[in-house]
Parts: structure tokens; sequence; C-alpha cells
């Protein structure tokens, strides 16, 4: 039987990259419908900057790999208005 292994990293805004514990799945179909769940999670997050996500057999051969944008947008900050006297 073969398995199948996703690998995640979640670059935060600070740019700490956060590696996630691997997850194996026993057949193919289980194995990318997790990918994809986990590629439209993160796309819709506004907690990390990116997301990579990367889907091996267990050669580690390379099945799929995305790197992702989210939804992520920096803080403005807003200008200091001086007091004015008067």
């Amino acid at each position: 039987m073969e398995t199948y292994i996703i690998y995640e990293q979640q670059t935060r805004p600070d740019g700490i990259i956060n590696v996630l514990q691997p997850v194996t799945r026993q057949s193919f179909a289980s194995a990318l419908s997790y990918y994809y769940d986990r590629c439209s999670k993160m796309v819709m997050t506004d907690l990390y900057t990116s997301v990579s996500i990367m889907l091996v057999d267990e050669n580690l051969n390379v099945i799929k790999h995305d790197t992702l944008d989210t939804l992520y947008v920096p803080p403005v900050e807003e200008p200091v208005e001086e007091p004015t006297e008067g």
C-alpha cells in the first residue's frame, strides 16, 4: 500500500515560518482531497502572508505543490496629527 504525505509551511507577517507536522494518507484520493482542503482554507485566511503546501509519495516524489497568497492585508499606519493651538 502506498503512502502519501502532505507538508505545509505558513509564513507569518513577522517573517517567521510555521512548519506543520506532516500529514499522511493511505490513498491517493484521500491525500488529494486533504491537499485541496488545506489549499482552500489557507487561501481564505488573513493570519499568514503566504502558505506553501506540497503532496509527495512515500519516495518523496513531488506530486503537487503550491505557494498560495492569502487574504492577509498589512495594517495601514495612520498619520499622527499634531495638535493645533487656538
